[in-house]
């Protein structure tokens, strides 16, 4: 015989179990795997021990704790779709890929992100970064440090001399480790003098 205890709690269980994998699209956003959710005319606020942010061009994604997402309300009128800022908390990862085959992955404690203004991503506590720019680099670069910040800018709209990472640490907890693109071969250099 099954008590009614036993039956409140399965009700209880199968009503819990869409709240851990609710999806939420706004704008162009998605919001999955949240426990609570808010939203004012500018604001949503979700939290859950692993909630997953998403930009549906897939140029950033994140997941955090805690995520607080700030929308320009002015930008569609009578809609909340334009980001503007967020804020993340609680073993932070985000990635990052502002063009094809360049991307960014990075953990931390929290982050700020800019997509309005500085547009960068601003991440403190315990930070690791991985960023794969073929470019530039042979396989990914990898920095731990205390403070990093990561513009969000295509790499067209850099401007001279903007930087696209910059770190702040103490020197004791930094590490950057990272392998250059080889050098041009000379049988090349040579084959192409020939023709």
């Amino acid at each position: 015989m099954i008590s009614r205890l036993t039956v409140t709690l399965l009700v209880l269980i199968v009503l819990a179990v869409p709240a851990l994998a609710q999806k939420q699209e706004i704008g162009s956003v998605v919001i999955e795997r949240f426990q609570t959710f808010e939203m004012t005319d500018d604001t949503v606020i979700v939290s859950g021990p692993r909630v997953y942010v998403r930009t549906k061009d897939g140029k950033f994604e994140a997941k955090a704790a805690r995520i607080t997402i700030r929308f320009d309300p002015s930008s569609v009128k009578g809609g909340v779709n334009a980001l503007k800022s967020a804020s993340l908390e609680g073993d932070v990862w985000l990635l990052t890929k502002p063009e094809p085959g360049r991307s960014t992955e990075a953990r931390s404690e929290r982050a700020d992100v800019d997509w309005a203004g500085a547009k960068q991503a601003v991440l403190k506590g315990n930070v690791e970064v991985k960023t794969v720019d073929p470019t530039k680099f042979q396989g990914p670069l990898t920095l731990v440090a205390d403070k990093a910040t990561i513009s969000l800018k295509p790499y067209g709209e850099l401007k001279n001399g903007e930087s696209r990472i910059k770190i702040e640490s103490d020197p004791e907890k930094s590490r950057l480790e990272f392998t250059p693109l080889p050098a041009e071969t000379s049988e090349k250099d040579s084959s192409a003098n020939q023709d």
